[in-house]
């Protein structure tokens, strides 16, 4: 198992028991919580066939519309 199937196996099982239906309501957190927070870090995906590739970390400005 590679890293990736076990992220998804973790989000599969963190909507199982939160019964929440948009997967990006689980992974994805406000970090607006605090004006201290002025950039995040990104994690880019290359889709190759079924699955993903890791295609780096990148940082940018903090955007609320982004979310």
């Amino acid at each position: 198992m590679n890293v990736i199937d076990a992220v998804l196996d973790v989000g599969k099982y963190a909507l199982s028991k939160e019964k929440k239906i948009d997967i990006a309501d689980i992974l994805v957190e406000d970090p607006a919580s605090s004006d201290s927070y002025k950039h995040v870090l990104t994690i880019g995906l290359d889709k190759k066939g079924k699955g993903f590739e890791f295609a780096g970390v990148g940082l940018e400005d903090y955007s609320k519309r982004k979310i």
